[in-house]
């Protein structure tokens, strides 16, 4: 302006914060819509990875994308072209055991050093670990720079561009498929209830099946509204509860396997010892918390209100 006050200038849209599925959409449209929105973040963040950066979380984030886009994939199974679907679901499979690999390691770490960052167990430990995870990430930082990944996105967008083709002229609503998917989904999950005194290996069972309805939930989530939104709250610490059984029992069985090839070379065994025995505790106390866990989520009234809200589509 003339009279020396600063131009006002737009500013940048912020990027939508879920994928826009309508209920109107069709089956096709839907997928495409989900599946670009967690492969945009997958690329994000292995493109921070790729400038250098540390954060254990940008593994923890591109990791959470591939598992996403898997979601997709077994979701709309039925809908997805199935040979460029089967194409990259080998590929993205491979993404997600290679993040894996580095996203074990520092959790195992974080709970060998401890919250306040005091180390309780022998200082040799975390090294031997920190080495590993090291290794592993040279080789994800590799990865993501190299042919392989490339051809990982050459794949997503294929599959894209397939299921995008199909998508005009396709007849029916997402808001009539979403309701089946998800009654799928919650009888799947709630087949196995825990048992009064259950294993850690059923309780691992039982978190990959919750794991699975999560996903189908979050796909339909900007639909179902509050009703969605409350359930996955709730879904969503218990994996957390079960996330953190895995985590103490992982923690142990690979301090010990240390304890076993290592204890000649030095290592603290007392602290060693005393670490595993803590870590199995802790699992055995989650894994007795669990059953009424599970019946507070049950009789909460939330899947009944997420079955209306779905059922309502």
């Amino acid at each position: 302006m003339g009279d020396g006050t600063p131009t006002p200038t737009t500013a940048p849209a912020a990027p939508p914060s879920g994928p826009g599925v309508t209920p109107d959409d069709s089956p096709q449209l839907a997928a495409c819509r989900i599946a670009r929105h967690h492969l945009r973040r997958m690329s994000q963040h292995a493109e921070t990875l790729r400038a250098g950066s540390t954060d254990v979380e940008d593994v923890h984030d591109m990791r959470v994308a591939t598992r996403r886009v898997r979601a997709v994939l077994a979701v709309f199974q039925r809908t997805l072209p199935k040979r460029a679907a089967r194409s990259f679901e080998r590929r993205l499979r491979s993404a997600t055991r290679r993040l894996g690999r580095v996203r074990d390691l520092d959790v195992l770490i974080a709970g060998l050093v401890g919250p306040e960052g005091g180390c309780p167990v022998d200082a040799a430990v975390v090294e031997h670990f920190t080495r590993r995870q090291a290794r592993a990430r040279l080789r994800l930082l590799r990865w993501l720079g190299g042919p392989k990944f490339e051809d990982l996105e050459r794949h997503a967008e294929g599959l894209c561009a397939a299921a995008e083709e199909s998508v005009e002229g396709a007849e029916g609503r997402v808001a009539l498929e979403a309701p089946v998917l998800l009654f799928e989904a919650l009888a799947e999950a709630r087949a196995i209830p825990p048992a009064a005194r259950p294993t850690l290996d059923d309780l691992h069972a039982l978190r990959i099946r919750l794991k699975r309805l999560r996903y189908t939930v979050e796909c339909f989530q900007e639909i179902l509204g509050d009703p969605g939104a409350g359930f996955l709250a709730a879904l969503r610490e218990l994996q957390d509860a079960l996330g953190a059984i895995q985590d103490a029992r992982v923690a142990a069985d690979r301090v010990e396997e240390y304890l076993r090839k290592h204890a000649a070379e030095g290592a603290d065994a007392a602290a060693l010892t005393a670490f595993v025995r803590r870590r199995r505790r802790e699992a055995a106390a989650g894994a007795r918390a669990c059953p009424a866990r599970w019946r507070a989520f049950e009789t909460s009234g939330l899947r009944e209100r997420l079955a209306m809200a779905a059922a309502g589509l």
